[in-house]
């Protein structure tokens, strides 16, 4: 099995009012609490003003905990490189 999003894809991202109605099953790209970067992961549940994240692959609230909704960058709407991947 292979990830869904790999580094370089170019996705496209609702932010503002549209992402903060984040759901389960969305996918989001998250400011990852302990190190400087922003990260891709699935939202597994919503608790109040927090998200569980979770990935197959990689870091996830099993290890760093719920993070805040304020540190959602966007939620993916569209994987642009995957499209290309898939059509070539």
């Amino acid at each position: 099995m292979t990830p869904a999003f790999v580094d370089g894809d170019l996705v496209l991202l609702a932010s503002g009012a549209a992402m903060r109605r984040v759901r389960p099953g969305a996918v989001a790209i998250v400011r990852h609490p302990f190190k400087n970067l922003d990260v891709i992961k699935y939202v597994d549940a919503v608790e109040g003003d927090y998200v569980r994240l979770r990935s197959p692959f990689g870091d996830d609230s099993s290890q760093f905990g719920r993070a805040h909704v304020n540190t959602i960058v966007g939620v993916v709407t569209s994987n642009l490189s995957q499209r290309s991947r898939v059509w070539h």
